[in-house]
């Protein structure tokens, strides 16, 4: 089991903390450093060019001890996207350490509590639209280099099936629907077993919303795709 976990607080809207294991790796991109210091956590990481929290901010993250990666406000990559790339080179040098590979069976990646190698993101879906759906963008970034990352609010959480990783297994819980967006022309090959409302070899194509709202009919789910890439989404209301 390779029981490692990078977190990554963006300087969106920030609405949950996340729960960390004593070997996880925790990254701050710009005012995400800050609200995790006023939540009683502190990054080991800061990123960004830390346009919102000004020098005061940058003080208060220096006087903890953080490990700060500057950068220029001018430049071709958003603040996350940036933390994202460190993070991957985090994962590739754990890898390395491990001489590991995923814990993966049949490409079914196991989001279960024993399987714990995978980037998280929170905060990175907000109210500027821009950057959440860039963000969203990123899960695909990280797929290309072999490891699995998702998205977290107190509503959503937010993965992608592709090419890298075609297959999951969910748990439910109470209170959540399941949705499935396609990210790509068409999705095609689509299978859902535990669901309420079951697909065999089904094609969902781009602005369909027959995805919307699936619920879970057994404790486990399972999502396979042929082709295409396919957000999976574990949502609840408000």
């Amino acid at each position: 089991m390779i029981d490692f976990t990078i977190h990554i607080c963006t300087g969106g809207d920030l609405d949950m903390l996340p729960q960390m294991e004593r070997e996880d790796l925790l990254i701050g991109v710009d005012g995400g450093a800050i609200a995790l210091l006023e939540g009683g956590m502190i990054p080991h990481i800061a990123v960004g060019d830390f346009d919102t929290i000004q020098e005061e901010g940058l003080r208060l993250l220096q006087e903890a001890g953080i490990a700060i990666k500057k950068f220029s406000a001018m430049k071709n990559a958003t603040d996350t996207e940036i933390a994202v790339e460190i993070a991957m080179e985090a994962a590739r040098e754990h890898l390395r350490d491990l001489s590991a590979t995923l814990d993966s069976e049949d490409g079914v990646v196991h989001l279960y509590p024993d399987h714990r190698f995978k980037i998280i993101m929170y905060g990175a879906v907000g109210s500027r639209l821009d950057h959440s759906l860039a963000n969203l963008s990123l899960l695909k970034k990280a797929h290309r280099e072999g490891v699995w990352m998702e998205i977290v609010n107190r509503q959503n959480r937010v993965m992608l099936l592709s090419d890298h990783f075609p297959n999951v297994n969910l748990r439910g819980h109470s209170g959540e629907f399941l949705s499935l967006v396609p990210a790509s022309q068409e999705v095609t090959g689509i299978y859902l077993t535990g669901f309420a409302y079951p697909l065999t070899d089904a094609t969902i194509a781009f602005g369909s919303s027959i995805g919307i709202s699936n619920e879970w009919a057994s404790e486990y789910g399972k999502i396979e795709r042929a082709s295409g890439d396919l957000f999976v989404i574990a949502a609840r209301d408000c």
